[in-house]
This record gives C-alpha cells, sequence and structure tokens, in this order.
C-alpha cells in the first residue's frame, strides 16, 4: 500500500510545445530543445516534450539556419508547462545555410569546399530576367555565351558539354544530349536561393560535376498565403561612341529601340496537408543584334532580333502522416530565340550577324518530378525521386533535335548521433534519347549507373571529417561507332572516384578547411557525333573521343568579425585542379569535304592552380543599413603536354602556354545600404583579357584587329534604387516594391567571347506587387 501511494504521488513534470520557424511559421523537424547539457529534438509535426524535474530553467532552441532562441521557464510540480519557441532566420553570414555539398541541410562553415549562397533578394534587387546574369556576379565564376566556368576549369566549348552540373531541387538539369544547361528552365520568380559549389563535386552529382555545381532551390509554401506579381521593362541605350556607327536602329532607320518586357507571378499556400506552388512567367525581347540580312526575303530591310520566353510550373506536397510526404513538380516551357553567332565585321557591324552565322529556333520543353519522401521509425530518412524530361528544339541550318531523358534516385540517409556521423548513400540511374540530323539523323541512346556514400563525421568539438566515393558506369549506343576495328555499335566503361575533406574549428570565428575531390566527365552524344556548319566553318563528329578525369584540392580559411556595428567574414582560399585528357574543341581540316570546322578533342592533360578571396558583410551605419560582397580570384591554367603536341600549339592564337577562353583576373564587388524603405546600390566587375582562342576563328570577321585593339579586359558598373511601400505587416509580406536598374552604366563595349558584343548601357524599370 505504501508503493502505491507513492507511484501515484509522483506525477511527471515538464516543457512541451511547437517549434516554428519565424516569419514562415513552419513546423520545424529535429530542432533541438536543449536544457544545459541534456535534451531533445522535435518530432514530425515540429512538437516536442521533455521530462524535468520541478524548478527554473534557461531552455534553448535551436536549428540550422536560425538564431538560438533562450527562454526562461518554471516548471511547477506535476504538471507540463506549454513552452512555444518561433525562432528567426540568421543574418550572420557563417550560419548560412546549404544542402548541396552533402545532400542534407549544413551550415555553410562545416563545409570543406568553397560555397557561395545567392539570397532572392539580391535576385530580384537586379531584376534578374534570366539566371545567368545573376550566377556572373559571384566571384569566381563567369558565364560564357551560356557555359558555366569556375576558377577557370572550363571555357567555351561551342554550346556542347559542361564541367559544371546545374541542378534544380537537387535534379540534374543538363540536357542529355548536349550536355548543356537549359537556363531558361530556371524559374527566377520562384528561387529560394542559389547555392555554387567551388571544386570537383562527382562524388555526389557524377559526370559533369568535375568543375563544380550551381544549385538552384526553389521556395516553398508557408503557413502565411502569398501572392507575387512582378513586371518589368528595359530599354537599350545606344552603344559606345567608340562604335556608334554599329548602331542601326533609332533615327531614319524605322526600327526602334532595344527592350525587353517581362511579367511574371507567384502564388504559395498551404490546403491543410496539400502545400501548393503556382508560378509563371513570359517575357519578349527586340534584341540589340540585327537580323541576318540574307535570311530576309529581297527588298525587306532587316529588323530586330526577336525572342520571347514562355513558362509555368508548379510543386504540390502533400503529407500523407507525419512520416511520409509525397511532392510533385513540373514544369512547361515554350522559347522562341534568334540570336548571333559572329559578328559581320569590324568597326561597323558589331550588332550585325554573319552572313548564316546565327541561330533561330523554337524550343518546347517539360518536365514532370515525382518525389517521396518516408522517415522509418529509427528516424532513417528513405527519398525516392526523379524526373522525366522532353525537349523538342526546332532550330535552322538542319540543328532541331528531340530528345527523352529519364531520371531516378533512391536516396538513404542515417544520423548516427551516438557515433556523431551521418551517412548519406544512394543509387542513381538516368537513359536518354535523341534523334536529330545533327547526329546523322539516327536515334542515339546514353545510359547511366551509379551507386555513391558519403560519410560526415564529427570528430570532438572542432572537427568535421568528410570522406566519399563513388562507382559510375556509362554506355552509350550508336551505328557511328561502327567500324573495321570496332564492330559494335556500343561503347562504355565504368569508373570509381573518391573525395576527402577537413574542417577545424581554429576559434570562435576562425574556420580551417581542406578537401581533394576526384572528378570524372563522359563525353556527351553531341561531343562525340555533331556533324554540322555554321558560317564558313563545320563542327565535326569523333566517336573515338575519351572520357577526362581529374582532381581539385582546395585549402582555406573563414574568419568571422564583428566590430563596431560591422559584421561579416573574411575567406582566403588556394586551389589546385589537374585534368587528364580534357576535351576542348579544336580547328581541323576536314579530309572529305575540305572543309576547315572544329572537332572535340581530348587535348592531353591540364594544370590549373590559383587562389581566391572574399569579403561579405553588413553594417549598421547609424540609420544606414549596408551590405557587401566583394571577391577576387586568380587563376594560372595550362596545358602540361603543350611542348608534345604541336598541333595544338599551332591553335593557339597568342602563342603561350594558357587555356584557351580563360581570363587570369577576375574581380567583383556588391554593395548595398538604404535608409528606411529606401535602397540604393552597385556592383562592379573587372574581367581580364583572354589570352588565347582558336587562332583559326581568330582569323574570322576582324576578331584578330579587335582584340589588338581591346586587350585590358573590360570593367562593368550597374546600379540600382528601389522603394518599398508596406501596406500591412511586414511578417505577411505585403508590399509594394518599384525599383529602377541599370546595367554597364559606363556604357563599355566588350565581349565575354570572340565576335558576340555585350549589350549597350540599358535601364530597367520594375513594379513588385506582392499580398
Amino acid at each position: 500500500m505504501v508503493c502505491i501511494s507513492l507511484g501515484l504521488y509522483a506525477q511527471n513534470s515538464g516543457i512541451k510545445g511547437i517549434v516554428t520557424g519565424g516569419s514562415t511559421e513552419e513546423s520545424l523537424i529535429a530542432a533541438t530543445v536543449a536544457v544545459g547539457t541534456s535534451g531533445t529534438a522535435t518530432d514530425f509535426d515540429g512538437t516536442y516534450t521533455y521530462d524535468l524535474e520541478p524548478g527554473t530553467y534557461d531552455v534553448t532552441f535551436s536549428y540550422v539556419g536560425f538564431d538560438d532562441l533562450i527562454l526562461t521557464v518554471d516548471v511547477p510540480s506535476g504538471q507540463y508547462v506549454e513552452l512555444n519557441a518561433e525562432l528567426a532566420e540568421t543574418t550572420n553570414l557563417l550560419n548560412q545555410v546549404t544542402v548541396t555539398g552533402s545532400k542534407y541541410e549544413k551550415k555553410i562553415t562545416d563545409s570543406p569546399v568553397s560555397i557561395s549562397v545567392l539570397s532572392p533578394d539580391w535576385i530580384e534587387s537586379t531584376n534578374t530576367t534570366d539566371v545567368t546574369s545573376i550566377i556572373d556576379k559571384t566571384p569566381g565564376v563567369q558565364i560564357i555565351d551560356g557555359q558555366a566556368n569556375i576558377r577557370g576549369g572550363a571555357g567555351w566549348s561551342y554550346g556542347a558539354g559542361s564541367r559544371v552540373m546545374l541542378l534544380i531541387d537537387e535534379i540534374p538539369a543538363l540536357q542529355a544530349d548536349a550536355g548543356r544547361p537549359s537556363w531558361g528552365d530556371i524559374p527566377v520568380e520562384n528561387i529560394k536561393q542559389i547555392e555554387v559549389i567551388k571544386g570537383a563535386s562527382s562524388v555526389l552529382y557524377g559526370s559533369s560535376a568535375l568543375n563544380g555545381i550551381i544549385h538552384v532551390r526553389t521556395k516553398y509554401a508557408t503557413s502565411v498565403p502569398e501572392t507575387k506579381i512582378v513586371t518589368s521593362y528595359t530599354h537599350f541605350m545606344s552603344p559606345s561612341s567608340d562604335i556608334s556607327n554599329s548602331q542601326w536602329w533609332g533615327g531614319d532607320s524605322g526600327f526602334g529601340s532595344p527592350y525587353e518586357a517581362t511579367v511574371s507571378a507567384l502564388h504559395k499556400q498551404k490546403f491543410g496537408k496539400l502545400d501548393v506552388v503556382l508560378h509563371g512567367f513570359y517575357a519578349t525581347e527586340n534584341n540589340y543584334y540585327r537580323r541576318d540580312p540574307s535570311q530576309v526575303e529581297e527588298g525587306v530591310i532587316p529588323g530586330h532580333m526577336e525572342s520571347s520566353r514562355m513558362r509555368f510550373g508548379m510543386n504540390l506536397k502533400y503529407r500523407l502522416s507525419d512520416r511520409i510526404t509525397f511532392k510533385l513538380g513540373g514544369l512547361y516551357t515554350n522559347n522562341h530565340s534568334e540570336g548571333p553567332f559572329l559578328w559581320n565585321d569590324i568597326p561597323g557591324n558589331y550588332y550585325t550577324p554573319f552572313g548564316g552565322g546565327f541561330t533561330s529556333g523554337d524550343n518546347l520543353r517539360y518536365y514532370v518530378d515525382p518525389e517521396l519522401v518516408v522517415f522509418d521509425k529509427a528516424g532513417n530518412r528513405h527519398k525516392l525521386y526523379g524526373r522525366l524530361y522532353n525537349i523538342e528544339n526546332d532550330n535552322n541550318n538542319d540543328q532541331s533535335n528531340t530528345s527523352f531523358t529519364s531520371y531516378g534516385e533512391y536516396q538513404f540517409l542515417r544520423n548516427f548521433e551516438s557515433l556523431g556521423a551521418v551517412l548519406t548513400t544512394g543509387l542513381y540511374t538516368s537513359s536518354a534519347k535523341s534523334d536529330s540530323p545533327l547526329f546523322g539523323d539516327e536515334e542515339v541512346t546514353e545510359r547511366n549507373v551509379a551507386w555513391y556514400a558519403q560519410v560526415d563525421k564529427k570528430i570532438g568539438e572542432k572537427i568535421n571529417f568528410t570522406a566519399g566515393i563513388r562507382v559510375e558506369n556509362y554506355e552509350q549506343k550508336s551505328d557511328q561507332f561502327i567500324t573495321d576495328d570496332h564492330p559494335e555499335d556500343s561503347e562504355g566503361e565504368t569508373q570509381a572516384i573518391g573525395r576527402l575533406g577537413l574542417t577545424y574549428d581554429l576559434a570562435e570565428f576562425t574556420f580551417l578547411r581542406a578537401s581533394i575531390g576526384q572528378g570524372y566527365r563522359y563525353p556527351s552524344i553531341a561531343e562525340r557525333f555533331i556533324t554540322t556548319r555554321i558560317a564558313e566553318f563545320g563542327i565535326f563528329q569523333n566517336p573515338d573521343l575519351i572520357s577526362e578525369k581529374g582532381w581539385s584540392s582546395e585549402i582555406g580559411v573563414k574568419q568571422g568579425w564583428a566590430l563596431a556595428g560591422i559584421k561579416g567574414f573574411v575567406d582566403v582560399s588556394a586551389f589546385w585542379s589537374q585534368y587528364q585528357q580534357m576535351m576542348e574543341f579544336n580547328f581541323v581540316n576536314d579530309p572529305a569535304s575540305g572543309v576547315n570546322g572544329f572537332q572535340s578533342r581530348n587535348v592531353g592533360d591540364t594544370d590549373i592552380k590559383g587562389v581566391e578571396f572574399n569579403i561579405a558583410g553588413t553594417a549598421e551605419l547609424g540609420k544606414f543599413p549596408c551590405s557587401f560582397l566583394a571577391g577576387y580570384t586568380y587563376i594560372d591554367p595550362r596545358y602540361t603536354n603543350l611542348d608534345e603536341d604541336p598541333e595544338l600549339e599551332r591553335s593557339l592564337s597568342a602563342g603561350v602556354n594558357v587555356l584557351k577562353y580563360r581570363s587570369k583576373h577576375n574581380v567583383k564587388a556588391d554593395f548595398e545600404t538604404g535608409f528606411k524603405d529606401f535602397k540604393i546600390g552597385a556592383t562592379v566587375a573587372h574581367i581580364s583579357n583572354v589570352v588565347n582562342v582558336d587562332a583559326f576563328l581568330e582569323a574570322l570577321a576582324g576578331i584578330r584587329q579587335y582584340r589588338a585593339l581591346d586587350d585590358d579586359g573590360y570593367v562593368t558598373l550597374d546600379a540600382r534604387i528601389s522603394y518599398e511601400f508596406k501596406y500591412a505587416k511586414q511578417k505577411e509580406k505585403r508590399h509594394i516594391k518599384i525599383s529602377v536598374v541599370g546595367k554597364n552604366m559606363t556604357n563599355e563595349y566588350y565581349t565575354q567571347r570572340p565576335a558576340i558584343m555585350q549589350a549597350p548601357r540599358n535601364i530597367s524599370a520594375r513594379l513588385e506587387l506582392s499580398f
């Protein structure tokens, strides 16, 4: 009887509640609830319960990407006190969260490789209508004619092949046959953030991640519904007086000034267990480039090249239970594009294409992304997701093609809390088929399967260790493989690669990192089998092309500081990459036709060394809050076997040992300040001259003469000003924002790759309505 009465008297006591994420009011899964050195984690619906003896306690709530919150609570005997916590998203740049480096959310300071994070505010404030323009503002990154180049790891490859993987919500988004990004598929109206990894990332993401990753993460529905409508108009002005004789519009020409007009819409809302995100975009453009005179009817004066872009997308998420979630995403795009390949001549035809040297096409693309996420009773995450991707390109010059890609991945994640380790492993498969006159009017197929695993281990309180491995198998099938010496119609191989990384918290705000990772890239279908002609030269197939491999290493230190109201970090790194059998398009003379042109070839081994310096932060200067970001990258890119390849040496326009289409110096900086609801900002970039281009290409259309006149690289300045009128609580994100954005304000005339003059000074007016 005594035991029974004691049991009845000893009623439990403690705390319980829910943890949510700031303005979104989203429940946070696995948030930490700590009392002293012990505690618990929230469940799948953000709730928690923790037993405590009666008393007064300080309870710390924390979650990656949010500021810690400490609440004091009195716990009476025999009661559970309800203690809810609403965490605020962190403004500390050292606490930025990324998923790309490990396939789960992780602080940027715990990553052993350099990662740059582009915020949606920056994307919107610069009136980004094409995502390449904002990525090109990232230190150490260049977008050259639609192809990404990180720290000199890539040059310009005529629209085929990429050493940088493009991801949209973790799923590869390269066009399967060409191996190049479809930038028009990126919904700038629905971006949560962009993560840029600098260095080999093939272990987690396979071929084409040899030089790095650009990962676009889209937004999700929040507890407060949100609708956003944006419209903009861009007016292109007259070019620099130095090349004013190239202006063919205005005056008595009968053609108005070039322009671009856009409109976009986004709606996010929760309906019980269903989350809905809908978005759309439309743009029309009268380009500053003129139509090719040879492509219009006789007697018709050629006018603006015209383009239009339209897309519609959705993301649906349904919670079947607190452990099972199903998602379905999709995107449809329909574009018409006209663009030059070479200018006509200098000095008077910078904005008129060379005869036949332009492309025109109608492009229809769509994809569907199903995803199933299951948390088992042990807390392991099982993720099954994929993409069905269809492309139809109706282009001129017999360059049309259709392709279909199916992609699937199973991913398993386990957190071994007692060991301080997280295991990420998975199986990957994809298949693609393409049919095009470019590839001999026959269907070419490609198959890829892979297994990968990565362990992130916490050693003590200061060290994070990363190790990973990937085994990948590729196969391409085409009748063009068949020769007397190679009777089979297919070619394939299996490769194993690995990575190691280490971070060390040297002090409270000092983080050291070191990494080395192997990379691998299998030839794209286009690089192996393309046969076409542009203007006066051809592009030829090379079925004997083999894969390229390499490795990338880095050591760096990130130092945070907080001084006199200024908070931020300085990041300094040194990097070294080597590639074996690098693939590049080189000049050839086709003996069968006698036509000069280019062919993708293995040019041997290359070596790229460099250093990078970045600084970023925020400041409160009285009533003027400021933010800043700046970076400088220096590269030394060389061929390691140039003396053994006279043909390669002859192809270099400058005749010095520097990889083609690389700039050694890259400086970029952005600054923004404001007062109350006004903001002003500016972005400046300096890119040094491109040392080497293809000698044959340089001989065309006055390119050599232009490069001799303009051999110092270029400097551009963009500026912006905005006013935001808030007509409801900021928490509900209701506002009207008016912006004016000027690009190339100094009216610099410059090229990013030979024979394509960039846009003259242009001014955009942007109106954003959010409710």
